[in-house]
């Protein structure tokens, strides 16, 4: 059972919600598996958070599972693709002396899906590659029972599934983000 609470801020509204993560199917079947499945030749994964405050990205080298770049910028609604792609790249060529790294993958988490579509297609462009967005319906590997879909986020279900590729349950994961949420599995 996956217990989320919210803080308090800004999030007295919200009730307590509970979900189940069936632990017992071994079904390996999952739809990120999938996607990278046929990327295993790939070089640089560029994985990005959107959250309500800020859109975080992190850039993997799949050779080594290294985190080998990450930045943060402010979640604006208002910026376009253009200014993302300008904000992207210019870190990229700073982290990597003016070379822009070659990205063969990406995938996005997102709770904010106006930033999520224009991220998206930047994303596109400087991968060649359509990025991967989990979000509602994302297979994990895991069967996440819920009764209404859209209560559960997909932050919890990639701090989850990032979970379980660590460690076994029980375990407990503080997200602070805009709202920090605790999630038990057990």
């Amino acid at each position: 059972m996956i217990s989320r609470r919210h803080a308090a801020y800004g999030c007295r509204h919200r009730s307590r919600r509970n979900f189940t993560i069936d632990i017992t199917d071994d079904t390996l079947y999952n739809d990120v598996g999938l996607y990278f499945a046929n990327k295993e030749d790939f070089g640089m994964l560029l994985a990005v958070d959107i959250g309500n405050s800020s859109v975080k990205f992190g850039l993997f080298d799949n050779s080594s599972e290294n985190l080998v770049a990450s930045f943060s910028i402010s979640s604006l609604t208002v910026r376009s693709a253009d200014e993302y792609a300008l904000c992207i790249k210019s870190f990229l060529r700073d982290r990597f002396d003016e070379s822009l790294p070659e990205i063969d993958a990406a995938v996005i988490s997102s709770v904010v899906p106006h930033i999520c579509s224009v991220v998206c297609k930047v994303l596109e462009q400087i991968c060649k590659n359509k990025p991967f967005i989990i979000g509602t319906g994302t297979k994990t590997g895991f069967p996440i029972h819920i009764d209404i879909q859209s209560q559960l986020g997909a932050d919890i279900v990639s701090n989850t599934a990032a979970a379980f590729a660590v460690c076994k349950p029980p375990f407990v994961i503080v997200d602070a983000g805009t709202a920090t949420t605790v999630t038990y599995v057990d």
